[in-house]
């Protein structure tokens, strides 16, 4: 590791394309390192894949991948799955990240549902993933998370529960 920073900033490399700036590693890494951790539960519409496609065609990609740091040399994106696939869509390879700093799945989980606030829901597969957090996490803090009201959330188990009891 090179310490390039100057004046008392900390500013790391680590050998590849990442530096770290404080506690916070941000670069660059090829698309191929990249990996879906989990299937997003949101959508986009038609409208707005294309204003999202646009908008990276007109400005170009201003912004970071968020993702969680894998075995192996990979890293599991938290948040930008659409932004990765219009970049991968076009033949982009070297995509911008900045590595979450979750000490477990947990985390990353949660990081994930408190930015994933545009696009439309996948209900089965949110309810997934709401259902694997519930074990985990108290109810307020999903709800604050999420957005939801407890009362949805106890509501949403319900629904939950009693699909698992008819299968």
């Amino acid at each position: 590791m090179s310490n390039l920073g100057k004046d008392g900033c900390n500013l790391v490399t680590d050998g590849c394309n990442l530096v770290t700036i404080g506690s916070t590693r941000v670069g660059t890494v090829d698309i191929g390192d990249i990996t879906f951790r989990r299937q997003n539960y949101r959508k986009m519409t038609r409208e707005q894949w294309k204003a999202l496609q646009s908008s990276i065609d007109k400005f170009g990609f201003k912004g970071f991948i968020l993702v969680e740091e894998e075995p192996g040399g990979k890293f599991g994106i938290v948040d930008g799955h659409h932004r990765y696939e219009a970049l991968k869509a076009r033949g982009i390879k070297d995509v911008p990240i900045m590595v979450l700093d979750a000490n477990d799945r947990t985390a990353a989980d949660l990081a994930m549902l408190s930015f994933n606030v545009s696009g439309e829901v996948i209900p089965e597969v949110y309810f997934d993933f709401i259902k694997e957090l519930q074990s985990a996490v108290e109810g307020s803090e999903l709800a604050a998370l999420t957005a939801n009201r407890e009362d949805f959330l106890a509501q949403m188990e319900g629904l939950l529960n009693s699909s698992d009891t008819t299968d």
